[in-house]
């Protein structure tokens, strides 16, 4: 395989979840900080499979945490909005930007305050994530939790 393949391929092997095969291209070369042509990373893949080992093994690899892709979400923003707090946490070790910012303005707390996701919430107040940053509309995590609450119970 040529080296011009194994970036690829290393997205392919992220996108099966083949530890194995991801392992072995990044001893042969395969850079973790390729991206694809919508700018994500292996990790970033990863990530969204919420494949924590493999995340772990491609950060202890070097990839960026806070590599954004065409959406400008990172590994570290996307794991923060979907609830995958031991990708978060691994993020942070790795340091990840805590004020970093989504494409609506938001960090990591506003959409996991919105979804209810208690463990990731936790997480990125330990971290130090600022806890009054406000979007671009002005919303505030809090005011993400307290619309969470009045739709989940219809008021």
């Amino acid at each position: 395989m040529t080296n011009s393949e194994k970036n690829p391929a290393l997205h392919a092997a992220c996108e099966q979840g083949d530890m194995d095969a991801a392992a072995r291209l990044l001893r042969e070369g395969a850079e973790p900080a390729y991206k694809d042509a919508t700018g994500r990373t292996a990790l970033m893949i990863a990530t969204q499979k919420n494949n924590v080992a493999l995340a772990k093994l491609l950060i202890d690899a070097g990839s960026d945490v806070n590599a954004r892709d065409i959406t400008m979400l990172s590994p570290y923003l996307c794991a923060g909005a979907n609830g995958f707090y031991e990708i978060m946490r691994l993020c942070l070790a790795a340091k990840a930007d805590v004020t970093s910012v989504n494409r609506f303005g938001g960090t990591v707390l506003l959409p996991s305050s919105e979804k209810g996701y208690l463990k990731t919430v936790r997480e990125a107040l330990k971290a130090g994530v600022p806890v009054n940053h406000a979007n671009h509309l002005g919303w505030s995590a809090l005011l993400e939790a307290v619309i969470r609450y009045v739709r989940d119970r219809k008021l």
